[in-house]
């Protein structure tokens, strides 16, 4: 048997990583800090004393509150920094300088709209933002025990709809505001730290700031061309002045599948339910049948027990960061493990981040960043959900002799067996190497001119081995060819960056303008090979050349290029911190389209009005704030699948025409054409329009956002079908004649709501409700000529057509059960002819819906999709003391899903137990499940008994925490020390028969199809943070 090589990744780094630590951790406990007494007094900008604020020197438990005359008195080193926090005013940062009689004065913050929020190519204060941007802190982040930081934004953001996948390092699916592409990528753009990319699963959540995710065509088009999906903005942490600041966060736990709705049947069960379809089928066709019996099948194996653990996860970072007045640094170390729930299948990861940020004058700062990873993936064994679901429980998994167990000697069909399944498997991704870096320089000639320029560059390196070693286990699971496939790729990304921005504030009047250029080049590249007769010695040992001599090796090799050309501008300008303007405009040309339509041009204009500030608002005694947006703008999409306007020329020998006699030997080959292509192709275009209003209340306790969109995809990129003589395929190489054209509009509009009440009871007690929830519509609003409808998914059961969303579930309308023959006879149309003449007792009886006394595609009714029509999300933080909880969920509505697993099955697999106690036994006993019989073989035609409710409500999170006081733990060398228990995905309500109903992957009109997905897992960690 193969040994399962799960080797820890670069563990000497984690263990002296450890060893840093716990040297720090000593060292400092023995030089303990010389402290002072700090006294102050805080006031406003009218001189009037703040009882309330809290007073804390940063990243430690020390804190205090100001009494009644504003007066606090607190104990600090010199250069420590103290943080000051009061509701409704601007928070301040203090250098404890060894000046011991402090006097501040916090500014008022009108529901903190004077913070700072990263939008694109730069920053805007909140009170001039227009656009419905909405940031998620770093706090809220680290709440997800998750190697995504996408996956964390589940239920925090309105508008924002992320499907998780449970496996490990798994990439969720994330849709902001619909869905608005058939064909073309429909995940948003990524950028971090001004790094442009589109996946960021590299990224550690302890070195994340802040994600701004923009989600209006206003605040993505100074992005243009490849912001139509929306722009997540990632802001990582950098050094701060001060001295050297060092953090831990680590934690470890434990991950279990999230019990499901259902539970397969036992082997009492399963004879049962197999006599029943033999005693069925029999009397069906006036024939006889022998029974199993049930003492001969004493084994009763649950194979989910036999491919399921309860797994191990950790993670752990160290940060270190600090600097001077002119060179700041921060270094950021982390290690994450997850073993997935399946055995045999997990992920590790470890990440380097360095950033330097240095101030050569006044004039002139430059800096550089640059964040490595390395990841392994052990991967999911192909099939092997669906075969747990689908074999007999009767059969344990190795016989006597320790061989597994061969399931043809059951007399039951043919089977896979699972376990041998799970011990064949051997496919890897050694190393992903993966390096994100950005260089800048700024130049400020002069006051409110800033000159600035930037290069990165994210490079990757991949290599995947799948090892399928000989076996002869049963007659669908033996091969003697001992196969070894490797790949091996590498990506690269450059872009170069150019801006000028001005900056000017007279009287009243407060402006920003931004010109710049950027230049994107993407290349890749990958080979892969192929060899049988490898010998297993090792993992070592699986190379290529390590196969049969006599076996000629297989190779092949490709890649893919483009360059995008871009030139944007914007302005943003404010009268009387009342009225408000944005305006952006952006050029790009793209080559992954033709000559002639290579360059767009996107627009946008927003408009906001603060109203509150106008006069007749100065008497409201309960609304405080009021700001009213809208917006239009403009996006395009260039992520389109490669090459497809070029006409390819196919010359292999097995397809190629060829020239000369029948008979002759001397023939010349000649080349075909098997696709057709659209040489006019060009973008698919976003318009959006946008109306919303952010308002505080009760003297900014309470907030509420509300906004409505209306987003239209111009001439998004959908297949055209041609006739059956056209003699080409799809550009996919798929069977149906087609080729993409710019012909369809699809429409996205929803409402979006995002409240919260922040309540500071008294200095010990505060907390903070938040809820959000979006409703959303999509519909194909037109499809030009030469395009009905879009056919996909399982026996075609997904469609996309004119006035309904993409990708719905199509299929037969299930109006009951025959209970006998004389239902299926009486079952007929206006000439008396049987409508379902091929049906018996226990079957489904599909509606004729358009009456006409046949069932066809006509007679279809839409079932639903995957795309939610409604989704939530709920917060609640509290702390009281040192104690801090909070609790995190969300849910959607309007799902649908369509159940695989269930409908397609074939001779005598197991069933779940829910089937079994509510299918039809005999007139009567049912009217919505049909006989044992009917699933697979018979009646496999797509229907709404199939399509099931994905709605549910998830509680996604749960912690407690506690923070020790300060010289609770080594003297006063720790500045804070904090522990904590936390629950991930601990409960899921939901009605749908299976793991879960979020079901993620898929293209758009191929999605929420469960034929095996991977469990959700919940996860119980215990964790710490550690300051010094």
């Amino acid at each position: 048997m193969m040994k399962n090589n799960h080797y820890k990744l670069n563990c000497r780094l984690v263990n002296r990583a450890f060893a840093i630590l716990l040297f720090v951790l000593i060292s400092q406990a023995g030089f303990a800090k010389i402290q002072q007494t700090v006294n102050g007094t805080v006031v406003d900008d009218s001189g009037i004393p703040l009882p309330g604020v809290t007073v804390q020197v940063e990243g430690t438990a020390r804190g205090v509150t100001t009494n009644m005359d504003g007066n606090f008195s607190i104990e600090a080193s010199s250069g420590e920094v103290l943080l000051l926090s009061f509701l409704g005013y601007n928070s301040q940062e203090i250098v404890v300088d060894g000046e011991e009689d402090l006097e501040i004065i916090l500014t008022e913050n009108i529901g903190e709209l004077n913070e700072v929020v990263v939008v694109g190519y730069g920053q805007q204060q909140k009170v001039d933002l227009i656009a419905p941007i909405q940031v998620v802190d770093d706090e809220e982040l680290k709440r997800i025990p998750t190697a995504s930081p996408t996956e964390a934004l589940q239920g925090l953001v309105s508008g924002v709809t992320v499907s998780n996948n449970g496996a490990p390092g798994a990439t969720p699916s994330i849709q902001i505001r619909g869905l608005g592409s058939v064909r073309g990528d429909f995940s948003p753009l990524y950028v971090v730290d001004g790094v442009v990319t589109k996946d960021i699963g590299f990224l550690d959540m302890n070195s994340i700031e802040s994600m701004s995710v923009l989600k209006d065509a206003s605040s993505a088009a100074i992005y243009g061309v490849r912001a139509a999906n929306g722009v997540i903005i990632i802001e990582t942490k950098r050094g701060k002045k001060g001295k050297p600041s060092i953090s831990y966060e680590g934690y470890a736990g434990i991950q279990k599948v999230t019990p499901g709705n259902f539970s397969l049947l036992n082997n009492e069960d399963y004879i049962d339910f197999t006599n029943n379809k033999l005693e069925a089928n029999a009397a069906r066709n006036n024939s006889t049948f022998t029974p199993f019996d049930p003492n001969d099948y004493p084994d009763n194996t649950n194979w989910f027990d036999e491919i399921l653990r309860t797994a191990f996860t950790q993670k752990h970072s160290l940060n270190i960061s600090g600097g001077s007045e002119n060179n700041r640094y921060f270094v950021g170390l982390n290690y994450f493990e997850q073993e997935g729930v399946v055995k045999k299948n997990s992920y590790e990861r470890v990440n380097v981040r360095i950033t330097d940020d240095i101030d050569f004058s006044d004039y002139f700062r430059a800096g550089i960043s640059t964040d490595m990873s390395i990841t392994k993936i052990d991967h999911l064994a192909g099939g092997l959900l669906g075969q747990a679901y689908r074999n007999p429980p009767v059969y344990s998994p190795r016989n006597e002799d320790g061989e597994f167990t061969n399931p043809d000697n059951l007399g039951l069909g043919q089977y896979a067996n699972p376990a041998a399944t799970l011990d064949r498997w051997n496919n890897v991704e050694p190393f992903t190497t993966r390096n994100i870096s950005n260089i800048y320089f700024e130049l400020m000639p002069i006051e409110g001119l800033t000159l600035k320029t930037s290069f990165s560059a994210d490079i990757s390196n991949y290599s995947t081995r799948n090892y399928a070693r000989a076996w002869n286990v049963s007659i669908i699971q033996t091969d003697d060819s001992n196969a070894l496939t490797r790949q091996y790729g590498r990506q690269f990304n450059y872009v170069w960056d150019n801006t000028i921005t001005y900056k000017q504030e007279i009287d009243k009047h407060r402006f920003t303008v931004l010109a710049g250029s950027a230049y994107t080049s993407y290349f890749s590249q990958f080979l892969n090979g192929f060899n049988t007769g490898v010998e297993y010695f090792s993992d070592a040992s699986l190379y290529l050349v390590n196969g049969d001599e006599t076996t000629e090796q297989q190779a092949s090799d490709g890649g893919s290029k483009r360059v995008n050309q871009s030139y944007f501008g914007r302005l943003s300008y404010t009268f009387d911190d009342k009225y408000m303007l944005n305006a952006t405009l952006r050029t790009d040309g793209s080559s992954s389209f033709p000559e002639n339509n290579r360059w767009g041009t996107f627009p946008s204009l927003g408009l906001g009005w603060v109203a509150s500030e106008e006069s007749f608002f100065n008497e409201s005694e309960i609304l405080d704030y009021l700001k009213i947006r809208a917006s239009y703008g403009m996006l395009g999409n260039s992520d389109i699948p490669q090459g497809t306007y070029i006409l390819p020329v196919d010359n292999r020998p097995y397809l190629s025409a060829v020239f000369g006699p029948y008979d002759s030997t001397n023939i010349s080959q000649g080349a075909t054409i098997t696709t057709a292509v659209q040489p006019d192709l060009t973008w698919e275009v976003v318009e959006e329009y946008n109306f919303g209003f952010d308002s505080n209340w009760f003297d900014n306790q309470l907030s509420i956002e509300m906004d409505y969109f209306y987003r239209t995809t111009r001439d998004a990129i959908f297949p055209v079908i041609l006739s059956a003589t056209s003699g080409v395929s799809t550009p996919s190489g798929g069977n149906d004649r087609a080729y993409l054209d710019n012909n369809a509009n699809i429409l996205n509009s929803g409402l979006e709501f995002l409240t919260s009440w922040n309540k500071q009871v008294n200095e010990d007690f505060t907390y903070n409700i938040s809820a959000n929830a979006t409703f959303q519509k999509n519909e194909i609003s037109e499809l030009q000529t030469g395009t009905i409808a879009l056919y996909n998914g399982y026996r075609s059961s997904s469609i996309s057509q004119v006035g309904r969303p993409v990708g719905e579930f199509y299929v037969y309308e299930v109006e009951g059960i025959f209970q006998d023959q004389a239902e299926v006879n009486n079952y007929v149309d206006e000439d008396g002819d049987l409508i379902m003449p091929n049906a018996v007792p226990g079957d489904f009886k599909y509606a004729d819906n358009n009456g006409d006394g046949r069932l066809d595609d006509q007679d279809k009714i839409s079932a639903g999709n995957y795309l939610p029509s409604f989704l939530y999300g709920i917060n609640f933080n509290m702390e009281y003391k040192n104690i801090d909880f909070s609790i995190q969920g969300q849910g959607v509505e309007g799902v649908s899903v369509f159940n695989v697993k269930r409908i397609d099955r074939s001779g005598n697999q197991n069933i779940d137990q829910d089937f079994y106690d509510n299918m039809w036994r005999g007139p009567g006993t049912s009217n919505t499940y049909p006989a044992g019989d009917v699933l697979g073989g018979r009646n496999p035609d797509p229907n709404s008994f199939n399509v099931e409710s994905g709605d549910y409500f998830r509680i996604r999170n749960i912690t407690l925490g506690y923070t020790f006081s300060e010289n609770s733990f080594f003297g006063n060398a720790l500045s804070r020390f904090r522990i904590y228990a936390s629950a991930t995905n601990p409960v899921t309500f939901h009605r749908y028969n299976g793991f879960t109903p979020e079901i993620s992957g898929g293209n758009p009109t191929n999605r929420g199809y469960d034929n095996g997905v991977y469990p959700i897992s919940a996860t119980y960690l215990v964790g710490l943070n550690i300051n010094l």
